[in-house]
């Protein structure tokens, strides 16, 4: 009876012991399933943060990039500014940099794309990580999000230059077209002038040299006509002349504002050598037209 009890219990004991190994073997099914989903999601999470650490580097590297290029446009438009440099040059520089400006304004979209994206990459990473832990609560947290903080901020900081540049730019075209076509138009009016002045001088001297002029009374007639017409010649400028002061006043003006003082005291003097100019013209004709007027009147008595 002893054997009986005595195998009994070591086939109890046998019994144990492979529920117990199977339940140990469960385990380890069931642990190496855990650990192979780990090892999995950790494998594909560390693929991803890679490519998302690649991205990342490039962005910052396109940023910096971007943002000396900016640092670089703020002192062209401080060298363009300077009196030594000629407004002609002045505004072909500043046209060329808005147009670099443009092309620059497609990096800077593309560099906030990236960031976007980035960010997103990042939600979706946080989103995978939150639903792998509810199958399986190992996982450490993600903690990029202060990376995106600190991106934002580069950001800012960049799209707020790139603002002040822009509007710089904009503001000194506005200037320095001003002072462009104002100084076309000055040199325009002044070609003109300074042309048409001298071949009224020399008409003028011609009618008044001849020694019968004002003198003969059959002749009477064709002198008046003859410096009628050098007076209409005359008159004819005075509307250039009157559009080259207005125009002038605002381009000295607009020279004197830019610090440009050398170039405003040319653009006056010139403005007064014309001004004087028309005034003796028109005082020769006057005293031309009062001395016909004297040997008509002369002439009428005898």
């Amino acid at each position: 009876m002893q054997e009986n009890v005595k195998t009994q219990d070591n086939q109890k004991v046998k019994d144990e012991v492979a529920q117990q190994f199977q339940k140990l073997k469960s385990s380890t099914t069931d642990l190496k399933v855990r650990f192979d989903m780990v090892n999995t999601e950790t494998d594909n999470r560390s693929q991803k943060l890679s490519q998302m650490g690649r991205n990342l580097e490039e962005l910052y590297y396109q940023m910096e990039e971007l943002d000396q290029w900016l640092d670089s446009a703020i002192e062209k438009t401080q060298d363009f500014q300077l009196p030594s440099v000629e407004i002609d040059i002045q505004y072909t520089s500043m046209k060329e940099l808005l147009e670099e400006l443009k092309e620059r304004e497609e990096d800077l979209s593309s560099i906030v794309k990236s960031a976007d994206a980035f960010k997103e990459n990042i939600q979706d990473v946080d989103k995978d990580v939150e639903s792998f832990r509810k199958r399986l609560d190992i996982l450490p947290t993600l903690r990029e999000a202060g990376d995106a903080g600190v991106l934002d901020d580069e950001l800012e900081s960049i799209e707020a230059k790139f603002k002040d540049i822009s509007k710089e730019c904009a503001k000194q075209m506005e200037r320095i077209g001003t002072l462009a076509k104002l100084s076309k138009i000055v040199n325009e009016h002044k070609e003109r002038l300074s042309q048409a002045y001298p071949v009224i001088q020399e008409n003028l001297n011609k009618l008044i040299e001849d020694e019968d002029f004002g003198l003969d009374p059959h002749r009477a007639a064709i002198d008046r006509d003859n410096l009628r017409n050098i007076k209409s010649d005359l008159i004819g400028q005075e509307r250039k002349l009157k559009d080259l002061l207005a125009a002038g006043d605002r381009l000295v003006s607009g020279l004197l504002d830019s610090e440009r003082n050398e170039e405003a005291e040319e653009v006056q003097a010139m403005l007064e050598f014309l001004r004087e100019e028309h005034d003796r013209l028109q005082e020769d004709i006057s005293e031309q037209e009062q001395q016909l007027d004297a040997a008509a009147a002369e002439q009428h008595n005898v």
